[in-house]
């Protein structure tokens, strides 16, 4: 049955949809990794856009981070292994790792770059009494908690919860900037301290835009 020049065009223009909205999906599970290190809650970390990382901080011999990449042997700085329970009584956690503009040494960076992060926290952790601390090597920051909007790109994401953003006195987002030419990187920490008694998720995403 021969089609119309019409039909062809609708056809074609569908499957250029679906190409797109899987090279989407694609892109999005690469950089989405889970680990579970207590029994009652999920513990996460997700990064985007491709251009931004967060990265493995090399830690010296006394245990203490150096603020410098760790190299895992095959030529790449490696991922956070995860958070790390803090206190015996399961209410304080941390993870610590480097914001970046590279994921290895002497990779060239394209472009400078302005890398922020944020931390999203899952509707069954409350988020009543929780506080949420950013470590950086120009001072601490605490999030302040904004819920996340249905339909938005966070929700479709991560589903209903609390997005806690770190901001400056003036309520902008504090940005850290990651100059292009060389491999860049930000030492970071966030502790979370509160109740986790219902399974949830914590999840520390980075991004960034490019800097004209």
């Amino acid at each position: 049955m021969k089609r119309g020049p019409a039909v062809r065009i609708v056809l074609a223009a569908a499957l250029l949809v679906a190409a797109a909205l899987l090279a989407v999906g694609v892109s999005y599970a690469r950089y989405r990794v889970t680990e579970r290190q207590a029994a009652e809650i999920a513990l996460e970390y997700g990064f985007a856009p491709d251009s931004i990382f967060i990265l493995a901080d090399e830690k010296n011999a006394e245990g203490e981070y150096t603020g410098k990449p760790h190299d895992d042997g095959t030529g790449s700085y490696a991922r956070p292994e995860g958070w790390t329970l803090v206190s015996e009584d399961n209410t304080v956690y941390r993870i610590s790792f480097v914001l970046s503009n590279t994921k290895a040494p002497g990779t060239f960076a394209a472009a400078d770059q302005s890398g922020y992060v944020e931390v999203f926290v899952t509707e069954a952790i409350s988020s009543e009494e929780l506080i949420v601390q950013l470590d950086t090597p120009g001072g601490k920051y605490l999030g302040a908690g904004v819920p996340v909007s249905e339909g938005s790109s966070y929700y479709r994401a991560y589903g209903s919860g609390t997005l806690y953003r770190f901001l400056d006195p003036y309520g902008e987002r504090i940005t850290w900037d990651l100059p292009g030419g060389r491999e860049y990187c930000v030492p970071m920490s966030v502790t979370v301290w509160g109740e986790f008694g219902d399974p949830g998720a914590l999840t520390v995403i980075a991004g960034g835009t490019p800097v004209s």
